[in-house]
């Protein structure tokens, strides 16, 4: 099943595996993990639950916000 920014919408207090995350920035899992692991990390900080790594659904929101209004400018 494909993710969507509606699904994130409607669970803000979810959280979001790595590679569905990667596939709604449409972006490769890897290059998700190279923003993590950047001294100046673009992106989200990620949730470690048992060696996998999980995005607050109310942190991606919060970034695409964020981001929007970056390019309104």
């Amino acid at each position: 099943m494909k993710i969507s920014f509606d699904d994130i919408a409607k669970n803000p207090s979810g959280l979001t595996n790595l590679n569905d995350t990667a596939m709604l920035f449409n972006r490769h899992p890897e290059t998700v993990r190279r923003w993590m692991r950047a001294k100046n990390n673009p992106f989200i900080k990620p949730v470690a639950i048992n060696g996998f790594y999980f995005f607050k659904n109310s942190d991606i929101l919060e970034f695409i916000n964020t981001d929007n209004k970056k390019g309104d400018k």
